[in-house]
């Protein structure tokens, strides 16, 4: 019998994350090869993020978010923190797409009632209905 450790979000995916790296820089030949990371989709669904005291969605927005130090409740900056670093130990066998900052800018860029639900894409009745199905 084994016993199971369990650890934290952040730890865990430190660990599961240097263990990759150190795979890439023992197997990758960076000469041949090109490795690289994609950071996590943001989730912004709520307006009152960056707009206080509304109650919507993405649904109808139509600008970027313009405040440069905007980071969403979905974001998690510990664990980008800790990409960034084991990440840059890596070095050039990792290019890094850091996408999850960017993409926090971007609540006018969603698929809202267009895109698809559990695998689903939403009936006529349900894009008729954006505030409750819109992302």
């Amino acid at each position: 019998t084994s016993e199971v450790q369990e650890y934290n979000v952040t730890t865990a995916y430190r660990m599961a994350l240097e263990t990759w790296a150190n795979w890439v820089v023992k197997k990758i030949n960076p000469v041949k090869q090109r490795v690289f990371f994609t950071s996590m989709s943001p989730t912004h669904l709520w307006s009152w993020e960056w707009n206080p005291g509304s109650d919507g969605t993405c649904y109808d927005e139509l600008y970027p978010i313009e405040k440069q130090s905007y980071w969403g409740t979905g974001s998690n900056q510990e664990i980008m923190k800790m990409v960034g670093d084991v990440l840059s130990r890596v070095g050039e066998n990792v290019t890094f797409l850091n996408i999850t900052q960017l993409s926090e800018f971007r609540k006018d860029g969603h698929t809202t009632v267009y895109g698809e639900r559990r695998g689903k894409l939403l009936t006529k009745e349900q894009r008729a209905d954006p505030k409750n199905y819109g992302d």
